[in-house]
């Protein structure tokens, strides 16, 4: 059975599957933890409170919070309160309101089989490069 959007004669191109052991630096922001692994081990093992080092220079980080995209602001606390309260009311604490926004947490084969069927339902198959890593998470709703 060929998939969907294939052509008669074109030649199938397949998507590319790939585990890698860590995120590759294009893909990680400019907050991204240089030392995660360490400081995830120091906590784990004797519980001491994360220092992380930033790809970014304090310089540079303090001209990012420093513009007003990054200033917090307060005009619309009470609103965000609010909805926040709504929320929690309505589906009581973070784990329901997670599970029921965006399903049931799934194995990398299962992701895997999910992402190959949405790919050629969508004819592009043979355009991605999917990388799985293990510091970072996706969400599927199932």
């Amino acid at each position: 059975m060929k998939p969907k959007g294939h052509k008669k004669g074109a030649p199938q191109k397949g998507n590319v599957f790939q585990e890698i052991d860590s995120t590759p630096s294009k893909f990680q922001g400019r907050l991204w933890p240089t030392n995660l692994q360490e400081e995830k081990e120091k906590f784990l093992r004797f519980g001491l409170t994360p220092h992380f080092q930033l790809k970014e220079t304090a310089v540079d980080l303090d001209n990012a919070v420093s513009k007003k995209r990054g200033q917090i602001r307060f005009e619309l606390l009470q609103e965000a309160k609010a909805i926040l309260d709504c929320v929690k009311k309505k589906f009581g604490d973070g784990d329901n309101y997670f599970d029921l926004a965006f399903g049931n947490v799934i194995d990398q084969e299962q992701a895997t089989k999910v992402l190959i069927e949405y790919l050629a339902d969508n004819s592009i198959n043979g355009e991605m490069t999917i990388y799985w890593t293990p510091e970072l998470t996706a969400l599927n709703k199932t």
